[in-house]
């Protein structure tokens, strides 16, 4: 079996990922507990709720529903209201800082990463990762760049946000406690995964599927984790395997890897208080 170092593999994989899911059981009771009697709808994945199924029966008083939700959106408003701009730019060389022709490119900057913010489904997400702070503790969000169908020379499209829901991942920290590790676990149609996986990539169960039954849903896992041999920082552009983050897929049903590629910057953000 490969190892994470030297390749991915999606048996390694996959039993890293069984490995840190372990680990997050002794949370799991309590998670359970606060979401049952807090907020309900946060617990679908950690309880397996079918679709449709009834939420709030263990829900019997609003107190501590509309306290997490006065809570959440306090923290919004005070640190990422969508009203006013609520960051800045500045060089880690300090004195880039003094120069005028500098400061302006900045300025430039922030305020078009702003209007892309105001975009996109940030707002609403980032309400998502307030709320799981607030009851939970623990939040993860990710950051995607959107492709532009529209213009083949300009492939940005924008920024695309998703919360994660408790129980759908797992983390893993580097020596200094930041998080910079995550494995997801989620479903994706026959259909999806031959779009975006290619039918060449797929297992012939799921090319089959995608001509008779294309909604039928699969278990995809989706690890995204530094690489241990490539700097952290590297300038310029480089293909996807030599990336610092790698962003590997894999087909749970078939223990295969979908596909393999990488980030420049961990796509994450996993805030915990």
């Amino acid at each position: 079996m490969a190892d994470l170092v030297s390749g991915p593999h999606a048996l390694a994989l996959m039993k890293r990922r069984d490995k840190l899911v372990a680990k997050q059981g002794p949370w799991l009771p309590l998670w359970r507990e606060l979401g049952e009697h807090i907020s309900p709808r946060k617990t679908n994945a950690l309880l397996n709720r079918s679709r449709g199924s009834k939420q709030t029966i263990k829900l019997f008083d609003s107190t501590a529903l509309d306290s997490v939700t006065k809570l959440s959106a306090s923290m919004q408003g005070s640190l990422t209201p969508a009203t006013s701009r609520w960051f800045s730019l500045i060089y880690a060389k300090r004195e880039l800082n003094d120069l005028r022709e500098a400061r302006d490119w900045l300025e430039d900057s922030s305020v078009r990463i702003y209007q892309l913010y105001s975009e996109s489904n940030f707002y609403s997400e980032i309400a998502e990762v307030y709320l799981d702070l607030a009851v939970f503790a623990v939040a993860t969000i990710l950051q995607e760049e959107k492709g532009n169908p529209t213009d083949e020379k300009s492939p940005f499209g924008g920024f695309q946000f998703r919360t994660l829901s408790l129980g759908e991942y797992a983390i893993a920290e580097d020596p200094e406690g930041y998080v910079d590790t995550v494995f997801r676990t989620f479903k994706m149609t026959a259909r999806n995964m031959v779009t975006e996986f290619g039918a060449a990539m797929v297992s012939d169960k799921i090319r089959e599927k995608a001509k008779s039954d294309p909604d039928e849903e699969f278990e995809v896992i989706h690890a995204v984790y530094p690489r241990p041999d490539i700097p952290r920082f590297i300038e310029g552009q480089v293909i996807g395997m030599k990336r610092p983050w790698a962003s590997c897929y894999v087909d749970a049903a078939s223990k295969t890897l979908l596909k393999e590629t990488g980030f420049y910057t961990f796509p994450y953000a996993a805030p915990r208080w």
